[in-house]
């Protein structure tokens, strides 16, 4: 019985589920839209709800969740759109598309909305 389980297992072993979560982490915020399954979807939107809601309480120079983010996303560049997204009033939304042909699951995407494509060289100067 699944009583009182917070986590959605997602059909993964732990260590596989967390490199799912941070790869499509990565996808979204170096995209700005990821396509996925629904249930994977509504994980990730409550991943990046949590880890923006932490950038925004935090003060600017706040070393333990700095070094939170690079393990998470490995790249400087999404640090820095992830602090300047931050500090903005980010919206996520989820929406159901369709069902996918192979396998019949339901598919949804997931987007930042106001989410801009930055160049790298947009970045450097900042």
């Amino acid at each position: 019985m699944y009583k009182r389980i917070k986590k959605r297992k997602l059909g993964r072993t732990s260590a596989h589920r967390k490199a799912l979560i941070q790869n499509q982490l990565r996808s979204v915020m170096q995209n700005g839209k990821i396509e996925t399954s629904s249930v994977k979807a509504k994980v990730l939107k409550a991943e990046l709800e949590s880890i923006f809601s932490k950038v925004k309480t935090t003060k600017e120079g706040d070393l333990p969740l700095l070094r939170k983010l690079y393990t998470i996303f490995g790249d400087k560049e999404l640090v820095k759109k992830i602090f300047l997204l931050g500090k903005k009033d980010v919206k996520i939304s989820t929406k159901k598309i369709g069902f996918r042909a192979g396998d019949n699951t339901e598919v949804s995407t997931v987007e930042i909305v106001g989410f801009k494509v930055m160049r790298r060289s947009q970045l450097k100067k900042m």
